[in-house]
């Protein structure tokens, strides 16, 4: 399915909560599945999928795989906005507090828990109120409000209290965590795909900015909907698109390893703008391409 890129998507919260129908009771069962992958083949933690990634294609060993989604909501013909509501389903990896919502999704505790199979989650189960909806969209990432809480905190709700997915208070959590080794049997190089919001303003980094963060990296997407999976969307998900033309095997020295959202990180430079985002590199924009991580 074709996903179209949205920036950027003010006053998301509002717009979402005035057209949404929550006081109807009549509702319609919501489930977005996730078809994830990598270079087109099945997940499999600390697997090997040789001469798969990036431009050489090199050999690949994956180690982290999982992302935050936000602010699901269908739209109409018209363009008016209606807010799913998760479903509490008992498992802490949806949250809604009515004015926004999030899930964890992919491989969600993690592969260094040694377990043969770990812990995944690749559905978001919602509600909404019956339409004649033509798009589905989300968000990666966090929405602001609930981005630079502690996450250690007993009132943080689940799945934002995972310290695997936090970088400070500052910055907020990572908002996706695709992490691996280029060249495993050879140079090893680790080269990680985490993106974050940065330009955030405040007295430490331990402590939250009142203010938006000047790149927030959040970008939103749409996929186009049908009658017959209004309901029951699918949307594939593949990092290695990101690495595509990318040499996952180097890195340039004194950057961080991959690309962690930083500006100014060459790496960056071809990642960034295939997830929708514009990238400043050596005090130029490389404008945003055509999301490409979710299709």
């Amino acid at each position: 399915m074709k996903i179209q890129l949205i920036l950027p998507l003010a006053a998301l919260g509002i717009a979402l909560s005035a057209c949404d129908d929550s006081s109807s009771n009549n509702r319609e069962a919501v489930s977005i599945q996730f078809d994830a992958k990598l270079a087109g083949q099945a997940l499999t933690c600390n697997g090997l999928y040789p001469s798969s990634v990036g431009q050489p294609a090199s050999d690949y060993k994956l180690v982290e795989y999982r992302w935050y989604a936000s602010d699901f909501h269908m739209r109409d013909a018209s363009d008016n906005q209606y807010a799913l509501e998760l479903d509490d389903r008992g498992d802490g990896l949806q949250y809604d507090s009515g004015e926004h919502n999030v899930a964890l999704l992919g491989l969600v505790s993690g592969c260094d828990t040694g377990a043969e199979t770990p812990p995944s989650n690749f559905t978001v189960d919602a509600q909404v109120a019956p339409g004649d909806y033509t798009q589905l969209c989300f968000t990666l990432g966090v929405p602001f409000a609930l981005n630079h809480s502690d996450v250690t905190a007993s009132d943080t709700p689940s799945p934002l209290n995972l310290p695997a997915m936090n970088w400070n208070w500052r910055g907020g959590r990572k908002f996706m965590r695709f992490d691996g080794f280029g060249d495993p049997n050879g140079v090893n190089q680790a080269f990680n795909l985490h993106l974050g919001s940065t330009g955030c303003d405040s007295a430490s980094m331990t402590e939250a900015p009142s203010q938006a963060c000047s790149a927030p990296n959040t970008p939103t997407y749409c996929l186009n909907l049908t009658p017959s999976n209004r309901y029951n969307p699918t949307v594939s998900v593949d990092p290695a698109r990101l690495m595509s033309a990318t040499d996952i095997t180097s890195n340039t020295e004194g950057t961080a390893a991959g690309c962690m959202s930083f500006i100014d990180d060459p790496e960056c430079a071809d990642i960034m703008p295939k997830l929708g985002l514009a990238y400043r590199l050596n005090g130029q924009t490389v404008p945003p391409q055509d999301g490409m991580l979710f299709q």
